[in-house]
């Protein structure tokens, strides 16, 4: 918005001067119709110590607003990793019951993990098969994830 107006402002030769926002001096144009339109850039001296201060305090906000944000992303990415390899882990089960002639019901536990697998009649020549596993997160809650799948017998 205010670019354009400044943009505006030059096009109507009205602006003259040097404007001041938010700690930045910015040297604007002066356009002289009566020179073939040559530009003349008003002298600046730089940034006092307030502007420099005042940047300063805008940019630390900005960076401790941005600290909760990446605590949040750390947490997403530490569940969204345990949770992936449960799924793996399921997974890995599920093909292994599917590889047997004849699969039976167990339990194991991998790591901090445990698996939970149990193998039941749907029909007479068809199992259900169903694993759950369980976990506990890094802050003690606990979390499962489960998969079923169905598997033809002779």
């Amino acid at each position: 918005m205010a670019n354009a107006i400044i943009i505006n402002a030059f096009a109507l030769g009205l602006l003259d001067g040097v404007i001041s926002f938010v700690g930045m001096r910015l040297a604007i144009v002066k356009y002289q119709e009566g020179e073939n339109m040559t530009k003349k850039i008003k002298n600046t001296k730089g940034f006092t110590l307030l502007e420099v201060m005042t940047g300063m305090v805008i940019l630390a906000v900005g960076l401790l607003l941005l600290m909760p944000m990446m605590v949040v992303s750390m947490q997403a990415n530490d569940f969204a990793r345990n949770f992936t390899e449960a799924s793996m882990l399921i997974k890995e089960k599920m093909e292994e019951l599917k590889n047997m002639s004849i699969p039976v019901s167990g339990a194991d536990s991998v790591g901090t993990v445990s698996r939970v697998w149990t193998v039941t009649d749907a029909t007479a020549n068809l199992k259900k098969l169903v694993v759950n596993i369980n976990w506990t997160d890094r802050d003690g809650r606990p979390r499962s994830n489960s998969m079923m799948s169905y598997m033809m017998v002779d």
